[in-house]
């Protein structure tokens, strides 16, 4: 019988209000579209409570025609690497299987002001 084996997240990433007391970068990805949105702690942490946690909760995905499932990441300010908020292992299965290359829109060079 395969043993299951728990991630272990820093104690500043368990809560929202762990999170709202650091400086830190939070953000979603969708597995549909692949779009990452930067996350607000501080608003989160107001709307759910501070005992509120973003370890495995998926949401749906706020891009207009993208049925797809949002989960969350979590970075220090002066680390380059992003903490996976996934610990069901159903659930990473589920995003590696599924998850998108991120979509990169063209910069707008042009800016002609509106006639």
């Amino acid at each position: 019988m395969e043993a299951m084996v728990e991630r272990i997240f820093p104690n500043w990433s368990r809560t929202l209000g762990a999170m709202a007391r650091r400086p830190l970068h939070v953000r979603s990805r969708c597995v549909g579209c692949g779009i990452q949105l930067r996350v607000d702690a501080t608003e989160l942490c107001a709307v759910h409570g501070p005992s509120a946690t973003l370890i495995d909760r998926i949401d749906r995905c706020a891009v207009v025609g993208c049925d797809g499932a949002i989960y969350y990441e979590v970075s220090l300010p002066f680390r380059q690497s992003w903490i996976r908020l996934v610990n069901k292992p159903a659930l990473n299965e589920l995003i590696e299987t599924e998850a998108a290359t991120p979509v990169t829109a063209p910069l707008i060079r042009d800016r002609r002001a509106c006639p």
